[in-house]
């Protein structure tokens, strides 16, 4: 069987599905990114051993209500160790990323960005951001500074 015109239809094939790879709006390579910058961060993150949230109060109530620093001394006028929120874990990034596009919410949201006419990395900027404010809830917070080392960019 001989096919007539091959090279051109091979074109053609091409033409049509590069059209439907590239959005008007995007270009190959925009991604985001978000994370945090404190050193330890990647420590807390994957740390599954340590105690945070609910476990780390039941753990040391009693020296929460005592007012006892980490060293188990008392200090005037000094709370020392203090209650967690509840919903304090690791996995902090993970599990909101994880949970929003399982769900199909993060796509959702991309795509009614992208619909209402956003850039495709803007649009994944706005799912990101998300993904950070989300695990922004759940990260464990001692002095707040692993909190605020959270960031979210474009690349």
């Amino acid at each position: 069987m001989k096919v007539e015109n091959l090279e051109r239809l091979k074109e053609k094939l091409r033409q049509k599905i590069a059209e439907k790879l590239v959005s008007p709006n995007a270009t190959a390579g925009e991604s985001v990114v978000v994370g945090y910058t404190a050193a330890y961060a990647v420590y807390v993150h994957e740390n599954l051993e340590a105690r945070h949230g609910s476990d780390y109060n039941a753990w040391y109530g009693e020296d929460i209500s005592a007012g006892k620093t980490k060293s188990g001394k008392t200090k005037k006028g000094w709370k020392g160790k203090t209650s967690r929120g509840p919903n304090q874990q690791a996995k902090f990034l993970e599990q909101p990323a994880r949970e929003l596009s399982n769900s199909g919410e993060l796509a959702n949201d991309i795509n009614q960005a992208v619909a209402a006419g956003a850039k495709l990395q803007d649009a994944l900027l706005i799912g990101a951001v998300r993904i950070q404010r989300e695990s922004q809830l759940i990260v464990p917070i001692d002095t707040g500074d692993l909190r605020g080392s959270s960031f979210t960019a474009k690349e």
